[in-house]
C-alpha cells in the first residue's frame, strides 16, 4: 500500500525586486503586447508605488491600486501578474488563475509566469493542465529548484513516476530537499520500480529527523525487497510516532500480509479504541479472525457491520464466508446474511452463503425449505455457480435423495473440476447407488484436488487481504 504524496508545499514566487525592474525597462522600452496601453506618467507612478508595497510585504495596500491599473491597462504584464500573485498568496486561487494564464500568455517565454501559472494549477488540483506550463518554466530556468519540485509533482499527479523521479533528482543536485520533498522523491522512485533508490534516497534520513511518513515510506520499501521483517518495525514505528488511523491500518496489513493474525487482531484492537468509526480496521480485525480460523468472532464483526451498512455486499460476502464455516450458524449473527439475501434477490454469492449457513445449523432448527429456495434463487440469477449447485447436492443427500443429489452434484464438479469436495459427495451417491466404479473414480478426484482444495482457500484469503489495502476509512 504505497504512500501518497505529501501535501503539496509547492510556492508561487514573489518577483520583488525583479519584478519591479521589469517594469521600469517595460516602460522605457515598450512590448508589443503593452505597446496599445502605454502607461501614463500618473499610472507609472501607482504602478511603482503598488510595486513596493507588494515588494515590502503590504499586499492589502496594493491591491486596489493594481485592481484599478488592470481596470486601464488590462494587457499589461505586470498589472496581471502581480494581482495574480496577491489572490494566490491569500488563498483565492479561482480568482488568481485567469490573472496568472493571461500574463503567461501576455509574456510566455517569461519562466517566473510559467511556474506561477504551473503552481496555481496544481493548487487547483488541475496537474494536466499545469504540467505544460511548469514542463516551459523548467526548460527555461533549469536552475530553479521550486519550479523542478513543482513539476515532479505534476509529473507524480499525472501517473508519471520515473519523470518525477527524474525531475527531484534534479532539485536535489540543486540544494537540500526538506523533508516532505525527500518522501515524495522516494515515492517517486518506488512507483517507477526503482525500489534501490528509493532505500538510498529514505537511508540518507538521519533516523532522528525521520517522521511516521518516511518511516512508512521505509516499510514499503523494506516490504518490496523482501526484508518482512524490517518493514513490520518500520509500520510498527510509524505509529509510535504519530498514532493516526492511516498509519495505525497501514501496521495491521502488513501483519496481514504476512500471516501474523493474532498480533493483527491486537493492534487492529488498539485501533479500533482510537478510532472507533474506521470501518476498515474494524474489516481488518474481521479478516485476521477468519484467517486464524475464529469463524465466530469473525462473523460477529462482520454481521456488525452490514447492520450499520444494511446494503453493502462486501460486508454480506465477508460474512457469508465464515458462516459457511461455523457449525451452529445461526449463533453467529448470520441471520442477517439471509436477511440481506432475501432483499438482494439478484446477488447469487449471498443466496449460496446464506443457504450453506442454514444448512450448518442443527437439525432441530434447520429450514431446508428456505435453503433450498436460496440456493435455486441463486442458480436461476448465476447457472454458472458451482457452489450453489454443490450446496443443493449436499442439501438432496441430507434428506437422503441420493439420485436426486447425483445432477447438481455433476454440474458443480463439471463447472469446477478441482473442488474436491463435490467428487467426495458425488462418491457418496455412487456408492448409495451401486456405482462402484464409478464412486472409486470420484474418491480419487476427491484424493487429487484435495490439496489444491487447500490452495484454493490460501487464494481465497489472499482475495480478502488484497481488498484490505483498498477499503474505505
Amino acid at each position: 500500500m504505497l504512500s501518497s504524496l505529501s501535501s503539496v508545499q509547492c510556492s508561487l514566487k514573489r518577483r520583488r525586486h525583479l519584478l519591479f525592474a521589469a517594469a521600469i525597462f517595460a516602460l522605457c522600452i515598450p512590448s508589443a503586447n503593452n505597446a496599445s496601453a502605454q502607461l501614463t506618467p500618473a499610472d507609472t507612478a501607482k504602478l511603482r508605488q503598488a510595486l513596493a508595497a507588494y515588494d515590502q510585504g503590504r499586499s492589502q495596500e496594493a491591491q486596489p491600486i493594481f485592481q484599478e491599473l488592470l481596470t486601464r491597462h488590462p494587457a499589461n504584464f505586470d498589472v496581471n501578474e502581480t494581482l495574480g500573485l496577491i489572490h494566490a498568496e491569500a488563498g483565492d486561487f479561482s480568482a488568481a488563475l485567469p490573472l496568472l494564464k493571461h500574463a503567461a500568455r501576455l509574456q510566455p517565454g517569461t519562466a517566473i509566469a510559467r511556474a506561477n501559472l504551473g503552481t496555481a494549477y496544481l493548487k487547483l488540483n488541475q496537474p494536466q493542465e499545469a504540467l505544460p506550463e511548469l514542463e516551459a518554466a523548467a526548460h527555461l530556468q533549469p536552475h530553479d529548484q521550486q519550479t523542478q519540485t513543482n513539476l515532479a509533482r505534476a509529473y507524480m499527479e499525472t501517473g508519471a513516476p520515473a519523470k518525477a523521479a527524474q525531475a527531484f533528482s534534479v532539485a536535489a543536485e540543486l540544494g537540500p530537499l526538506d523533508a516532505d520533498t525527500t518522501h515524495d522523491r522516494a515515492l517517486a522512485l518506488l512507483q517507477s520500480n526503482d525500489v534501490a533508490g528509493a532505500r538510498r534516497v529514505l537511508d540518507a534520513i538521519p533516523e532522528s529527523s525521520r517522521n511516521d511518513a518516511s518511516e512508512e515510506l521505509l516499510g514499503e520499501t523494506e516490504e518490496r525487497l523482501g526484508n518482512y521483517k524490517q518493514a513490520e518495525e518500520h509500520f510498527s514505528q510509524a505509529v509510535h510516532l504519530n498514532p493516526t488511523e492511516p498509519n495505525i491500518y497501514a501496521w495491521v496489513v502488513e501483519l496481514l500480509r504476512h500471516f501474523s493474525w493474532q498480533p493483527a487482531v491486537k493492534v487492529a484492537d488498539y485501533g479500533i479504541q482510537q478510532f472507533p468509526a474506521s470501518t476498515r480496521l474494524k474489516a481488518a480485525r474481521g479478516i485476521a479472525f477468519y484467517a486464524d480460523n475464529r469463524y465466530k468472532e469473525a462473523a460477529a464483526v462482520f454481521s456488525d457491520l452490514l447492520a450499520t451498512d444494511p446494503e453493502n455486499a462486501t460486508w454480506a460476502s465477508l460474512l457469508g464466508r465464515n458462516c459457511a464455516l461455523i457449525a451452529d450458524a445461526g449463533a453467529s449473527g448470520c441471520d442477517s446474511l439471509q436477511r440481506f439475501a432475501e432483499q438482494h434477490p439478484q446477488n447469487a454469492g449471498a443466496a449460496t452463503y446464506a443457504a450453506t449457513a442454514l444448512l450448518r445449523q442443527p437439525t432441530e432448527k434447520r429450514d431446508n425449505t428456505k435453503a433450498r429456495a436460496l440456493l435455486e434463487q441463486a442458480i436461476s440469477v448465476d447457472p454458472k455457480l458451482a457452489d450453489a449447485y454443490y450446496q443443493l447436492g449436499v442439501l438432496d443427500q441430507e434428506e437422503t435423495h441420493w439420485q436426486d443429489s447425483t445432477a447438481p452434484l455433476e454440474k458443480a464438479a463439471a463447472l469446477n473440476p478441482t473442488l474436491a469436495e463435490a467428487h467426495y459427495r458425488l462418491a457418496r451417491a455412487y456408492s448409495h447407488l451401486g456405482r462402484r466404479d464409478d464412486a472409486a473414480k470420484q474418491i480419487e478426484l476427491q484424493q487429487r484436488y484435495a490439496k489444491e482444495q487447500k490452495d484454493t482457500v490460501d487464494a481465497r484469503l489472499k482475495e480478502v487481504t488484497t481488498f484490505l489495502t483498498a477499503a474505505p476509512n
